[in-house]
């Protein structure tokens, strides 16, 4: 009886250490993939943060000023957020910051890109729009946040947001973009909230 094991060639062991490789890489560049994606996402939210927005701002800026397609920047504020943390507490608050991103989300494109800016503000980059769209745009999120609501115990928390938007101009950088739209949410909050303005 011949108990000879069969010799194992060195092409085989290099093809099993391959594959083990290949398995070890995939499974690290999916954790990479998890990882960064948690980076650029809002836990609360889930949509893109502030930092995702420093990144695609740029990346929107550039684009502007090589193809010149039309583009716009809303800055959106919950009206009286403070009030519905003090008066109901912070779940409250963030069950507000949770509808109000859901509900922007839904009132704007897939291209367009939504992000919690800080606190209750947000933001949204609009490609290939023009003025009187955006505006279209605007105003259809406002609405659409008015026309949500919560309850908390039986009471009913109503929902308004003011909107600041501005579009892209020759000349923007990052900065100047973002303080049109910045001017336009100050005014509407100064002129009663729960209303659009633009700084062109």
């Amino acid at each position: 009886m011949n108990n000879q094991m069969r010799p194992i060639h060195p092409g085989e062991i290099l093809r099993e250490e391959l594959e083990e490789s290949k398995k070890t890489t995939s499974e690290l560049t999916n954790l990479l993939e998890q990882v960064e994606s948690k980076a650029m996402i809002d836990p609360l939210t889930q949509i893109f943060n502030r930092g995702t927005y420093n990144i695609e701002i740029g990346k929107m800026i550039k684009r502007f000023n090589r193809y010149k397609e039309p583009a716009a920047l809303f800055v959106i504020d919950i009206d009286h957020f403070k009030k519905f943390n003090d008066d109901y507490g912070h779940k409250a608050g963030d069950a507000v910051l949770t509808l109000v991103s859901s509900v922007i989300k839904g009132a704007v494109r897939d291209t367009d890109l939504v992000f919690r800016y800080g606190g209750e503000e947000f933001v949204v980059l609009l490609n290939k729009v023009d003025y009187k769209n955006a505006k279209k745009v605007a105003e259809k999120v406002r609405a659409e946040i008015e026309s949500h609501h919560l309850t908390n115990k039986a009471k009913v928390l109503r929902v308004t947001a003011s909107i600041g938007f501005s579009c892209f101009k020759e000349g923007d950088c990052e900065t100047s973009i973002f303080e049109r739209a910045d001017k336009g949410l100050y005014i509407g909050k100064q002129n009663g909230r729960n209303r659009v303005e633009e700084v062109l």
